[in-house]
């Protein structure tokens, strides 16, 4: 954590502001659904192998359509629900939540 300010120019204690001010929903991902994991980690069963893979979109012609079908599932459950969210009211006030819900077109 020293080092964020360093190297990636951020400060932890505007981290922490941002935090308690209630204005992010953060969630949890899981270890699973990391690409870098491949170029860390050794894999013995070929299904995590192939998962670790397609994170990083090297793919068979094979797979190629089950990928696509199943990258339009995942973004449409983003949209519904996306991981990291600002809160209904902007900093200058206003309101953020038509436009985060449907991908910045007001809903009507």
């Amino acid at each position: 954590m020293r080092h964020l300010q360093r190297t990636h120019r951020v400060q932890v204690g505007w981290i922490h502001e941002q935090y308690k001010s209630g204005q992010f929903v953060f969630a949890h991902e899981s270890g699973e659904r990391m690409p870098p994991d491949i170029f860390t980690k050794m894999f013995s069963d070929s299904n995590k192998w192939k998962a670790a893979r397609q994170l990083i979109n090297v793919v068979l012609p094979s797979e190629f359509r089950k990928l696509m079908d199943d990258n339009k599932a995942i973004y449409a459950e983003i949209q519904e629900r996306p991981a990291l969210v600002a809160s209904a009211a902007a900093p200058d006030g206003g309101d953020l939540s038509p436009k985060l819900a449907t991908g910045g077109v007001e809903a009507s």
